[in-house]
């Protein structure tokens, strides 16, 4: 790098900016998810980044990219992730299924902790290649951050971690 006279964070920002140009996230629910499935592709897939069509019914979706090949990276889009905010209207839960996609909750979607987490294990049941995490994350847009979601109203006990998560 210091032949080419570029910083880590130059060809981190350059990184990410070719991977959201290539790749770019997509957001769809999981109403939409299931009508495409049953219909066997004759419903479309709706990227809500371009159609912003009303999601008021819909709890849960699911983020990727276009190729769906490693499209958990999608949580690496901070822009993104606000944008998720104002189309679904509110903060968000993450909870990362496989490495190739997530699954957005919607916090007045009344799930609890425990039964996210359980949701998130049951989900993880993957080939340990396809592992990302075992941690249900929050998106605070007031803050524009994504965290590692603690209830703080139950004690937690430690994580359990896996030899192969990463």
């Amino acid at each position: 790098l210091k032949l080419w006279g570029v910083s880590q964070e130059e060809v981190a920002k350059w990184a990410l900016e070719n991977r959201l140009k290539n790749d770019p996230p997509v957001l769809y629910s999981k109403d939409n998810a299931l009508a495409n499935f049953l219909t066997k592709g004759e419903v479309p897939i709706v990227n809500l980044f371009d159609t912003k069509e009303d999601v008021f019914d819909s709890e849960c979706f699911c983020l990727t990219t276009s190729n769906i090949f490693d499209g958990a990276s999608a949580i690496l889009y901070p822009e993104k992730l606000e944008e998720i905010r104002e189309i679904i209207g509110e903060d968000y839960y993450i909870l990362p299924t496989s490495i190739h996609d997530c699954m957005v909750v919607r916090k007045s979607f009344a799930l609890t902790h425990p039964n996210m987490k359980e949701c998130l294990n049951e989900l993880n049941t993957l080939e340990p290649l396809d592992f990302l995490s075992d941690n249900v994350y929050e998106y605070l847009g007031e803050e524009k951050r994504l965290m590692i979601f603690k209830d703080f109203e139950k004690e937690q006990e430690k994580p359990k971690h896996r030899d192969h998560e990463r």
